[in-house]
């Protein structure tokens, strides 16, 4: 473990926001508008409002998603970054199988990984709203880690909700207002593209609701090293 790994474990969540504010730089924070995002997002601004926010237009995004995120844009004056893949869905779907169906790791790769990782270049800190409790697939996630985005371009990925838990989460949610999506009352608890996401009517935002059991994770968040 580096020094600045020993050092970042330590951290608070603000003192996280203020080092990867501070570092020299364009910083990003990514957001799908779940709550974790939102209250990440919400005290981010407090510092930067003019901060970049990225969001991941799949073409399969629920018309939910998408109203909620132009509300959000404009009651909260978002500096919003709306990335697209460059082939559009409806190209994909002109083939008999369905990508999202047949292969959904590479459907996921196409529409998000390789999207922001093109994006990411301009940029050298993103925020993330990772936390350890969502899965498995997260609890070793480091509070700072070196973020691998191409051979030739390292960014740092700061994770400064890591060790909240989903009660935090709601607790920051109610006292300061922050709007909610709307699928969270149909039960969802971790919502992504419409094919790919289904209701779980829990109380947590667990991700077993993703992509029907087959997995948990889009590859956004895994070419990682520690810092």
């Amino acid at each position: 473990m580096t020094m600045l790994a020993r050092a970042a474990a330590r951290w608070s969540t603000e003192n996280l926001i203020s080092w990867g504010l501070d570092r020299n730089g364009v910083a990003a924070i990514s957001i799908s508008t779940q709550r974790g995002g939102l209250v990440l997002l919400h005290k981010i601004l407090q510092i930067a409002p003019d901060v970049a926010v990225l969001f991941l237009d799949t073409g399969y995004h629920f018309q939910e998603t998408l109203d909620f995120r132009d509300e959000l844009a404009a009651k909260w004056d978002l500096n919003l970054v709306n990335l697209e893949p460059r082939l559009s869905h409806l190209t994909l779907e002109m083939v008999p199988a369905k990508v999202y169906e047949t292969d959904p790791d590479a459907c996921c790769g196409s529409r998000k990984v390789d999207v922001l990782r093109e994006a990411l270049v301009d940029y050298s800190v993103w925020f993330t709203a990772l936390r350890r409790e969502q899965s498995l697939s997260r609890r070793d996630t480091a509070k700072v880690e070196r973020y691998e985005q191409s051979e030739t371009h390292t960014l740092y990925k700061v994770n400064p909700l890591v060790d909240w838990t989903f009660q935090d989460i709601m607790t920051y949610t109610h006292e300061h207002g922050i709007p909610e999506h709307p699928l969270y009352g149909e039960g969802y608890s971790s919502i992504g593209c419409a094919p790919c996401t289904v209701p779980t009517f829990g109380a947590d935002d667990s991700r077993d609701g993703r992509w029907k059991g087959r997995k948990v994770e889009c590859g956004l968040h895994v070419r990682v090293t520690a810092e």
